[in-house]
């Protein structure tokens, strides 16, 4: 089933998951969905998953490293610099034997190895002490330009060093932790740390093996009927945030639908119906299956997830949310959610390197 061009797919996101359902409960329609619906096979699909290969305590040295970094404090030392210093300097460039303003600062501070004025740059202030006065050439490639004027261009650079400050960690103790990072001894962190990499794993894992299935349950469900309410409330959500977007940039919807689409005005408007039915039948199927295997939301469901919700939706937080949505449609697309999470739970799954698998998205292109 080939879906709507990614415009139209993005305002079907912003605007449609928690339209359905709008005068019902959370949980499931309010009506028998076997008289709209016959729910096509969902259990024992194949699919292809990544195996959790993650070197836990290595990446919880990383992390606690960069933790540690983001807090050092710069002292300044009396010897060569060296990387990751921090190093103040003044600098002039000239361009053909003019000053160029862009390369050229005063006591401005630059790490070394922190990417900021580039790789090359970075290094050529390396085994330098404080007061040496130094020059050098590089010729900036055109990728990294901002200006076209540059590329290509050779920068003579003279350079002195003001200072050289290494960069000293605090000690990684629970009064650091709980200090800055919010947890209340070292262990915690580290608990917090291998909890998100396995969520980070959990969502990967979801989002690949639905990526190779969820279509096939779509595909072979047959829908009997339509509920039109349901339809309609898609339709009309659909268009309006369609029609928020066209007049913004001063346009008609003919003049949107040709110029995105390449469609005319009757065109687009029947792709909207089309998506809005394809959207309900799997809104449909996700509630069928959510209610033949027993998933419910519970309050700790809801602590847990709307807040991810929201930070999809690009939503401050989830009284915000809440406030948008109302709690209801919330719960019922974490349960429609939790629903299609079933499903990959159920799929029969090969696990493989994660360079191995090659997943297609719903309309069909490699990702």
């Amino acid at each position: 089933m080939k879906r709507l061009l990614p415009l139209l797919l993005c305002l079907v996101l912003l605007s449609g998951i928690m339209v359905s359902c709008q005068s019902k409960p959370a949980g499931f329609y309010d009506y028998d969905l076997n008289d709209y619906i016959d729910l096509g096979e969902y259990k024992g699909l194949e699919a292809v998953a990544a195996t959790y290969d993650v070197d836990e305590d290595a990446a919880i040295q990383l992390q606690i490293q960069a933790s540690l970094y983001q807090y050092s404090k710069k002292v300044e030392v009396d010897r060569e610099s060296q990387l990751g210093d921090v190093v103040y300097i003044d600098s002039i460039g000239r361009i053909d034997g003019v000053i160029y303003g862009g390369t050229s600062a005063t006591n401005h501070p630059v790490t070394i190895g922190g990417g900021e004025v580039g790789e090359e740059f970075e290094n050529r202030l390396i085994g330098h002490k404080k007061g040496d006065k130094f020059s050098f050439e590089i010729t900036v490639p055109d990728s990294q330009a901002e200006l076209e004027a540059l590329r290509g261009k050779t920068v003579h650079y003279d350079i002195t060093i003001n200072s050289v400050n290494a960069q000293e960690p605090p000690l990684y103790t629970d009064e650091f932790v709980k200090a800055y990072l919010g947890y209340d001894s070292t262990e915690a962190y580290e608990e917090h740390l291998k909890e998100e990499m396995r969520k980070n794993y959990s969502s990967t894992f979801y989002t690949t093996v639905l990526a190779q299935i969820w279509t096939k349950v779509c595909d072979s469900t047959t829908v009997k009927k339509y509920p039109q309410a349901e339809v309609k409330a898609k339709y009309d959500s659909i268009l309006s945030s369609m029609k928020n977007f066209y007049e913004s940039a001063s346009l008609t919807m003919s003049q949107f639908a040709l110029a995105y689409y390449n469609m005319t005005e009757e065109e687009l408007l029947e792709s909207i119906r089309e998506e809005a039915e394809t959207t309900v039948k799997e809104d449909m199927i996700s509630h069928e299956i959510a209610k033949r295997e027993g998933i419910t939301v519970t309050e700790e469901d809801y602590a847990e997830r709307a807040p991810l919700f929201a930070k999809r939706y690009a939503i401050d937080s989830v009284e915000a949310l809440e406030a948008k949505y109302g709690k209801d449609k919330i719960m019922d697309a974490i349960l429609m959610e939790k629903a299609q999470e079933k499903v990959a739970d159920l799929a029969n799954v090969t696990y493989t390197a994660s360079e191995n698998i090659t997943v297609k998205d719903s309309s069909g292109t490699d990702e």
